[in-house]
């Protein structure tokens, strides 16, 4: 008997392992989690960073595609006041004080820019070629001067106070002829600005025929000077109040 138990006594140990052995595969099979792939978390939360990351990307996309009409209508609006202060026009300087939105503002100043405004003593002075308004000996209005007219009664409209219309012609011709001739075309841009709503009681008009040059209509040598006699065929148009 003391033999056999001397031999349990050596399995004994070996038991113990086994019975161990046994109750942590147990727990193992119990907790599904120990058995997940190490890196299935790891690649779990890279894919919510993912996620995340595209939201992000997709929130700021549509804030950048957000249409901004809404802005543009808001500054479209604005009214400010415009004031004309020692900007050169021609050779003098204009100033004037009046309200217009910006863009009302840029379509004033490029047709003063155009037609070579320059300031007078109570005005502004702009000059129209003939080719812009007449062709060569006519007194009737080109269908293209219409443009031109829109631009003036523009410009006109930003005083209350009266114009002046003053047709010239080059020296060709008899005097008597230049004259009617010019007093003519004064006349058709007059009811043409009326046409566009200009008051007529506050519109003047006259012409003076070829007695006021601003080129010579012939050379040094008596030879015809053509772009010369083209600057003195024009109609003058000065807008009283508009530097005062």
């Amino acid at each position: 008997m003391h033999s056999n138990f001397k031999k349990m006594t050596h399995f004994f140990p070996l038991i113990l392992c086994v019975v161990l052995l046994t109750a942590c595969m147990n727990a193992g099979e119990d907790n599904p989690e120990s058995s997940k792939d190490p890196n299935a978390s790891s690649d779990e939360n890279n894919s919510a960073n993912e996620d995340q990351t595209e939201n992000v990307e997709s929130d700021s996309e549509n804030e950048q595609n957000i249409p901004n009409s809404e802005f543009v209508i808001k500054e479209l609006n604005i009214q400010s006041e415009f004031t004309i202060t020692e900007i050169p026009i021609g050779s003098i300087f204009l100033k004037s004080s009046i309200d217009m939105d910006s863009s009302f503002e840029k379509e004033v100043m490029e047709t003063l820019t155009e037609f070579n405004a320059v300031g007078t003593e109570d005005g502004a002075k702009l000059t129209l070629p003939e080719d812009i308004l007449f062709d060569f000996d006519s007194d009737e209005l080109r269908p293209e001067a219409d443009e031109a007219i829109d631009q003036l009664a523009q410009v006109i409209d930003t005083t209350d106070d009266d114009v002046t219309i003053v047709g010239h012609t080059d020296n060709k011709g008899q005097d008597s002829y230049n004259l009617e001739l010019s007093e003519n075309r004064a006349n058709a841009v007059l009811d043409a600005l009326a046409d566009k709503g200009v008051e007529k009681n506050r519109m003047t008009a006259e012409g003076k025929g070829a007695s006021e040059p601003i080129a010579e209509n012939t050379n040094s040598d008596g030879s015809d000077n053509p772009e010369g006699r083209q600057k003195n065929r024009r109609v003058e148009v000065t807008v009283h109040g508009f530097n005062n």
